[in-house]
């Protein structure tokens, strides 16, 4: 299990603006796939179905925490999976370089990730 904890505003840019593009980017890998496993489930494939069933898990869980916690700061408990997943995902995320804030949130949770993940 990786914990962690993270101020509520990071919570809500990582939800309300980097799952948007974690979607996108989760349907082109569909799509991408799509094509091959009208013939055969390939690997890369399933690899991006349990990708996506990961994030969707990340995403409803950040969603309920938002919902349910006032707090300034949140205690977030991840499954070494998911947490590989969204780390990875974030290392891959583009941020345009004028979006400073959004830099300094991703860095953040890639901070609080990459100690637990070794």
């Amino acid at each position: 299990m990786i914990i962690f904890h993270s101020p509520r505003s990071y919570l809500s840019i990582l939800y309300n603006v980097f799952f948007k593009y974690i979607n996108l980017h989760k349907e082109s890998k569909l799509q991408e796939y799509a094509y091959q496993a009208q013939r055969e489930i390939s690997d890369g494939y399933l690899n991006a179905m349990v990708l996506n069933s990961l994030l969707n898990d990340v995403e409803e869980y950040l969603q309920k925490k938002l919902v349910n916690t006032s707090n300034p700061v949140v205690k977030l408990k991840l499954s070494k999976a998911h947490a590989i997943c969204l780390f990875k995902t974030l290392m891959i995320l583009p941020i345009e370089a004028d979006k400073e804030f959004e830099q300094i949130v991703r860095q953040d949770f890639i901070t609080k990730l990459y100690p637990q993940l070794l």
